[in-house]
């Protein structure tokens, strides 16, 4: 099955093509970018103290960038440099629109159908 995707025309003029939610594997590589990049320290029995890198931040970022833009342009070649290479007013655009993927991923139509199963489950 083939997820559905979006165009979204930038502010620049540009057009950005991203799929319309991600994946549970996509997500589950996303998280094992934090969980690699983990270091945890036991202080003591009760105590642990955890610490990562920064740039682990921009590692998962650049992921979901390779993951969830089908083209932007309407040219799917050198994506992630093409994005580096804006100005940072415009990458930023970019990057707000992929994060706000994981949040906006249930669609209209199965927020319905919960809801309609939740009010016949209280009749």
């Amino acid at each position: 099955m083939e997820r559905p995707t979006k165009k979204v025309k930038l502010s620049s003029g540009k057009t950005l093509e991203i799929y319309t939610y991600i994946t549970g594997a996509e997500n589950d590589a996303l998280e094992r970018i934090f969980l690699d990049a983990q270091n945890v320290r036991l202080t003591s029995a009760q105590e642990r103290e955890v610490t990562f890198s920064a740039s682990v931040v921009k590692d998962a970022q650049n992921k979901a960038l390779e993951m969830l833009i089908v083209s932007f342009d309407d040219s799917n070649e050198n994506i992630i440099d093409r994005i580096g290479a804006l100005p940072s007013n415009q990458a930023r655009e970019i990057y707000d629109i992929v994060d706000s993927i994981g949040s906006d991923d249930i669609s209209e139509d199965h927020e319905k159908k919960g809801e309609s199963g939740n009010n016949s489950q209280d009749s």
